[in-house]
């Protein structure tokens, strides 16, 4: 199925989404089956000495539902767990109560494609795998979470501090709260998008929306002013920017077009006064 979406209805749909789905992931501190090794944690004084995150536990592992606030009570993030990987939508909020990201991910689609980087390369289906085969750096860096909150980190990621695995919540909880809506940091260290990815301004609008298919972008994408006005538009194919990507100014007046090739290198691009 191929999902077409002009500028307007793209921006109109990440809004939306955002919307509709907000209220539907209820968060529980654990699951039946799970084993409850403290589901509910505590980051310090927060009002009425709630938690500021509850997080439900399978095997040592973050599994199932996962919620956390500021110290105001105002969401920050919520989303699921499957096995310490992270699993469907995640959403995230500022501090005032505005949509800050959308991500979607895939934890089985993750064990696949590095089931299939082990493999033949006559038996390997997917781009991201197929070019591990030859660059294992290409996965890594696909799959970290990093890359995935590149833009919202707020700091060079060579300048982070390590996290260990056994305290991705933790890290992440003390990181955040001291950031505030300056700088963000994911309960995890890897990831494989795939679905709907969307970034917002702090006055809720949208500032870039796109799909990832199998942990690279895919399709239409576009990027957007904090007024509204696009920024830029085109397509991606396997991660690359491919065909034409066009780009305006402020005023929302054409200001260049750029051609990329199957490969993602830029052919040719025009500039208008």
């Amino acid at each position: 199925m191929v999902l077409v979406f002009s500028s307007a209805s793209l921006n109109t749909y990440a809004q939306s989404n955002f919307r509709e789905s907000s209220e539907t992931n209820p968060v529980s501190a654990s699951e039946p089956g799970q084993v409850k090794e403290p589901a509910i944690k505590s980051m310090g004084p927060a009002a009425n000495n709630d938690p500021l995150y509850t997080a439900g536990y399978k095997n040592q592992r973050p599994h199932g539902n996962y919620q956390s606030w500021y110290l105001s009570r105002q969401p920050r993030e919520n989303g699921r767990f499957h096995k310490g990987i992270p699993d469907g939508e995640w959403k995230g909020w500022y501090s005032n109560g505005q949509p800050r990201f959308i991500r979607t991910y895939s934890a089985d689609k993750l064990a696949r494609i590095k089931d299939e980087t082990r493999r033949h390369p006559r038996h390997i289906f997917t781009p991201l795998a197929m070019e591990a085969k030859t660059n294992p750096g290409k996965l890594s860096k696909a799959t970290a979470a990093v890359q995935s909150f590149a833009d919202l980190y707020g700091k060079k990621p060579e300048n982070l501090s390590p996290i260990q695995e056994d305290s991705d919540l933790v890290a992440s909880n003390q990181f955040n709260e001291m950031a505030g809506d300056d700088a963000y940091r994911a309960p995890f260290n890897e990831c494989l998008h795939h679905g709907l990815y969307v970034n917002y301004y702090p006055n809720g609008a949208t500032k870039d929306s796109g799909y990832y298919r199998n942990g690279l972008r895919e399709g239409h994408w576009e990027e957007w002013l904090s007024n509204g006005t696009v920024r830029a538009s085109g397509a991606y194919l396997h991660g690359r920017r491919t065909q034409t990507w066009s780009y305006y100014d402020s005023s929302g007046r054409l200001r260049s077009l750029a051609i990329y090739n199957g490969k993602g290198e830029l052919q040719e691009q025009k500039f208008y006064e």
